[in-house]
C-alpha cells in the first residue's frame, strides 16, 4: 500500500508543473519569434525547391552522358526528385 503523500510534495508537484508549463510557453515564443523573423526577411521553410543555374546544366550534361540521376544527385546532395522536379519545371 503506497503512503500518502505530504503537502511539500504537493507543492513540489505543483511546483514542477508550473515550470514545465512555463517552458513549454516560452519555447512556443522562441519559435513564434523565429518564424515572424523569417516571414519578414522573406524566407520559406524547407531546402530550394529548384537548383541553382550551372548545376542544372551539369546535370543534363551529365545525365545526357548516361550517368544515373542517383550518382548526379548525390554529387549535387539533392535528392533525385529534386531533378526530376528541375526538370519537370524546365519544361
Amino acid at each position: 500500500m503506497e503512503e500518502p503523500r505530504s503537502d511539500q510534495d504537493l507543492r513540489l508537484e505543483i511546483l514542477a508543473a508550473d515550470l514545465a508549463e512555463l517552458e513549454r510557453r516560452a519555447g512556443e515564443h522562441r519559435i513564434r519569434a523565429v518564424v515572424e523573423e523569417a516571414r519578414r526577411r522573406r524566407l520559406t521553410p524547407g531546402c530550394d525547391q529548384l537548383l541553382k543555374p550551372y548545376q542544372i546544366e551539369s546535370a543534363i550534361r551529365r545525365i545526357g552522358r548516361g550517368e544515373s540521376v542517383l550518382s548526379v544527385a548525390q554529387s549535387l546532395h539533392c535528392a533525385c526528385a529534386t531533378i526530376y522536379r528541375t526538370f519537370a519545371a524546365l519544361g
